[in-house]
């Protein structure tokens, strides 16, 4: 095929086929490169086999081919964006429900409760029991010091030596938890 036939063919059917690739591809710049491509392996088949007797019918079978090519890909990239999208709004969903399935009081007491107790292997001996005392038997000062054979004074230095050492080994966690 020839420059000029090839030109007249481009000034004759080029806004044709403008027309009808954007009437379904609905992008002007894709109908423009689709187009160019078409026209030059339009002219590229036809300077090899010879002219058709309906160029007409061709280019639009090829112009037609090539549109349905670009949808196509462009339904897999949208099927594919959907399902990333679908897989982020699970994936989301999912810390969610974690988050909101944690708490964080659960995990802290387990990890008080272990301290307290290797902090109360500590202490000694006679600490440990006006402790105990204090609090798991709820005694007051007067009556550790009568059952302990002790001042009051030394019971209250015990369990200011108590709180002081559990207030220091429970540090940050104090703050959490008022």
């Amino acid at each position: 095929m020839k420059i000029e036939s090839f030109n007249t063919l481009y000034i004759t059917f080029y806004k044709k086929a403008i027309q009808f690739v954007k009437s379904y591809v609905h992008d002007s710049m894709e109908s423009e490169d689709i187009v160019s491509e078409v026209m030059i392996s339009f002219w590229k088949k036809t300077s090899e086999e010879g002219m058709p007797k309906s160029p007409e019918g061709l280019l639009i079978t090829m112009l037609r081919n090539k549109s349905l090519d670009v949808l196509k890909h462009q339904l897999v990239k949208m099927r594919m964006m959907n399902d990333i999208e679908e897989w982020e709004h699970h994936e989301l969903e999912f810390r969610v429900n974690t988050l909101q399935a944690c708490d964080p009081m659960q995990i802290y007491t387990e990890e008080i409760n272990l301290i307290i107790k290797q902090t109360m292997e500590q202490l000694p001996e006679k600490t440990q029991q006006i402790y105990q005392m204090s609090r798991n038997e709820d005694c007051s000062y007067a009556e550790i010091a009568q059952r302990m054979k002790m001042s009051e004074k030394s019971i209250e230095y015990h369990m200011s030596k108590a709180l002081r050492i559990f207030r220091e080994a429970l540090g940050d966690f104090l703050t959490l938890l008022f």
